[in-house]
């Protein structure tokens, strides 16, 4: 039932207008083009533009994201239309062919029309641009950052009478593993004698920091994991603890300050001797608080290790799991190919609605060039009166729409690289660089496009015979 109504919607504004025009139109419009248009019917066409407007709005009133989204896109479709007139204005200022001055003066002329063409074309073509980044890019960076050693399983809940020996199994079939850590469950219960309070309300309790609200992984080391990096202070000696830099940062802890934990119903102290930086995106174990042995020497403990299995080894997998039943096996092969999979799946759903989009800019501008045709052929006549050649005429329409393209390549390459850049940045935190690629290849497509789609109706303005 969705689909019929949305499609009747969409379709009243669409085909109601141009009908209301048509009414509209005197009996004299169809011999001659240059009757009036007689009168117009704005306040009916405004009802019809509201309709599906006004239902939108009473569907998603309360959703923000989806308002966010359309006003972030509307934002940006005004930006790169004004830095593209801007842009425009500019090139103006310095071009002697003569075609190409006169195109820049028609398209600069009508600024509303210009800017429609921009904006469309640019946010087209930017989504575009943005698919093909985060399908090739963004993936590809993530591949690189983890390195070819990167574990794949994790065996948890080691018993300790079973740590040394499970251990030797691995370095005896030569796989490449990571240290093994005893993993020790507790809460962070409070900070310089002060308990934290978290309220028993859902509501309240969904706003206190994560890391209050559930039991966290405590382990003990006598030195720094190779894949953390200490930012401050020394590794704990004697009754410390190294708290790691996001959950030190949230809750306000520092060098000095002495927090409480609680393991088995049972609160104990330590002394925060180190903040380090973890680096949680690399498949290896990693926690935000690490302590002294002694401080953990007398409280319950497992031991956790990972370590990397090809696909021809998976044997080696059951045989561990049949030897050590308790032991409890995550194996990420499955679950990183059926992530892949989604992620090719969500590629390819985000390809077609980047192709629509291509598609749905191309046609406004046609349907821009429909509208303004008979505009058009009188402009062309009274360059022929004026002594103007076929080919002269021939190149100042070929370089309007080519300008327009080129700069609307241009407008939405620039828009792809902020917008990647800020994803990069905030979302993934990922290093932000250039696409010099997509610089040199989406402004060209952008032209070859537009003059594809507009070929053949500029043929027939330029010829006069055709029409």
């Amino acid at each position: 039932m969705l689909a019929p109504g949305v499609a009747l919607l969409v379709a009243l504004p669409a085909l109601g207008v141009p009908l209301l025009k048509l009414l509209d139109a005197p009996a004299l419009a169809a011999v001659q083009s240059q009757a009036g248009s007689g009168r117009h019917r704005r306040g009916t066409a405004a009802i019809l533009i509201a309709i599906p407007v006004g239902a939108l709005a009473l569907w998603a009133f309360d959703n923000t994201l989806l308002w966010s989204v359309l006003a972030a896109m509307a934002a940006m479709i005004v930006l790169l239309a004004l830095a593209g007139l801007g842009l425009l204005k500019l090139v103006k200022s310095r071009v002697r062919a003569p075609s190409v001055k006169l195109a820049l003066s028609r398209i600069t002329r009508n600024k509303l029309a210009s800017s429609v063409q921009l904006g469309a074309l640019a946010i087209s073509f930017m989504l575009l641009a943005i698919i093909w980044l985060l399908r090739t890019d963004l993936l590809a960076d993530w591949g690189r950052m983890l390195p070819p050693d990167t574990p794949n399983v994790f065996a948890m809940n080691i018993a300790p009478s079973a740590q040394q020996d499970y251990v030797g199994e691995l370095d005896q079939a030569s796989l490449m593993r990571s240290d093994a850590y005893p993993i020790v469950r507790g809460r962070l219960v409070g900070k310089n004698g002060e308990r934290y309070q978290v309220s028993t309300d859902e509501a309240e309790r969904d706003e206190a920091d994560e890391a209050l609200r559930r039991e966290l992984n405590f382990t003990w080391r006598e030195t720094l994991p190779s894949h953390n990096e200490v930012l401050a202070g020394d590794w704990p000696t004697e009754n410390g603890v190294s708290v790691e830099a996001d959950i030190a940062a949230r809750l306000g802890i520092e060098i000095g300050d002495s927090l409480t934990f609680s393991v088995t119903g049972q609160d104990f102290t330590a002394t925060v001797n180190s903040i380090r930086e973890v680096e949680w995106r690399n498949m290896r174990p990693n926690f935000y608080f690490i302590f002294d042995r002694d401080t953990l020497a007398d409280k319950p403990a497992n031991w956790l290790v990972s370590f990397r299995l090809d696909e021809s080894q998976t044997s080696l997998l059951n045989q561990l799991a049949r030897e050590y039943p308790t032991v409890t096996l995550l194996d990420l092969r499955t679950m990183s190919s059926r992530i892949q999979s989604i992620l090719r799946q969500i590629g390819l759903s985000l390809s077609v609605l980047a192709g629509l989009a291509v598609i749905s800019g191309l046609l406004l501008l046609l349907t821009l060039l429909r509208i303004s045709l008979s505009e058009r052929q009188q402009e062309i006549n009274l360059y022929r009166t004026l002594g103007a050649s076929r080919t002269r005429i021939q190149r100042t329409l070929w370089s309007e729409y080519g300008v327009m393209a080129l700069v609307s390549g241009l407008m939405a390459v620039l828009g792809a690289e902020a917008a990647m850049a800020g994803l990069l940045k905030w979302g993934f935190e990922m290093e932000v660089r250039l696409h010099p690629e997509l610089w040199a290849a989406l402004p060209v497509l952008a032209v070859g496009l537009v003059f594809v789609t507009v070929a053949s109706m500029l043929g027939k303005l330029i010829d006069p015979q055709r029409r």
